[in-house]
């Protein structure tokens, strides 16, 4: 799987903004393109902006484009949805991003803001991280942001998704249950942690997790999760209680594939498997002998 350009967000078509052509339609969600923070001076001046209610951002001059946004917030006021690197391979690569900023004050001040997504790199920042109709939350990311979720207060997010990477199993898991907080997500449905390293370390520790019995979907894809995973997920009595369960791309013996299958039904998604043996110790197989790798890894 690689990163595809996509044709909708937030519930609208996506198209380039064209600066000789301006805002023609405000059910249209923006694309701002490679470099071109000089159109998206142009888009701001425009009398119709007020009334947009999505943004996309392909490569970007970030602390040029966060600055403008701050400017112009009040005429930001009705966006619901923004998206930060929306590239393919071909365009760029997901840890390039190498002039990243705090996003933190710049969705706090967007008070109507329900998606926020990201992809960026090393230098990904939330200052602070309080919103109260923030829905949607994606990061992809390699920069030090579990923290800040952790402690944040996002009291209607129902979809946390985090493209991880070399992060730990501790920071991941303070990341959705919080720092010392109770019922830090309350309205958590969805928790994504994909292109997970430690995947089966992760799935070991969800043994008697409380967020089991509050989400509904659950999806580790794209990752390495192989038989300790698997193993783990057979074990687990709480995993029955989620609706979806997401293991694409994924390194599980055809023998544990078929229980997952038939403890799980239809609520399971294998997907893609490039199998290791049952007998092999998964922890530490190499990754050359089965062409393991983590699906998306910039």
């Amino acid at each position: 799987m690689s990163f595809i350009n996509i044709a909708t967000f937030n519930g609208q078509k996506t198209q380039e903004f064209n600066p000789e052509k301006g805002i023609e339609n405000t059910n249209i969600a923006y694309k701002i393109t490679w470099d071109t923070s000089d159109d998206f001076e142009i888009f701001l001046k425009d009398p119709k902006v007020s009334e947009i209610k999505s943004i996309v951002f392909k490569n970007f001059e970030i602390k040029r484009i966060i600055g403008l946004m701050d400017k112009c917030q009040d005429k930001l006021q009705n966006l619901t949805g923004l998206f930060f690197g929306e590239v393919n391979w071909d365009e760029n690569e997901n840890s390039f991003f190498e002039e990243n900023a705090d996003f933190g004050l710049l969705i706090k001040g967007l008070p109507n803001l329900e998606i926020f997504k990201i992809r960026a790199g090393f230098k990904l920042e939330f200052s602070t991280l309080n919103h109260s109709k923030l829905k949607a939350l994606t990061v992809y990311a390699n920069g030090q942001v579990f923290d800040a979720i952790a402690n944040a207060n996002l009291p209607n997010l129902e979809h946390l998704e985090l493209w991880t990477e070399d992060e730990t199993v501790k920071s991941i898991q303070n990341a959705y249950r919080g720092n010392n907080k109770k019922n830090h997500l309350p309205s958590l449905k969805y928790l994504g942690v994909r292109k997970c390293f430690v995947a089966n370390d992760l799935t070991v520790q969800m043994q008697g997790d409380q967020i089991l019995k509050q989400i509904e979907t659950l999806d580790l894809s794209e990752g390495l999760f192989s038989n300790i995973g698997a193993q783990a997920f057979l074990e687990n009595s709480d995993m029955l209680l989620l609706k979806k369960i997401n293991l694409n791309h994924n390194y599980i013996a055809d023998e544990l594939a078929e229980k997952l299958i038939q403890k799980f039904g239809k609520s399971i998604n294998i997907g893609l498997r490039n199998p290791v043996p049952i007998d092999v110790e998964t922890k530490d197989f190499e990754r050359d002998d089965y062409n393991n790798y983590v699906d998306i890894c910039e």
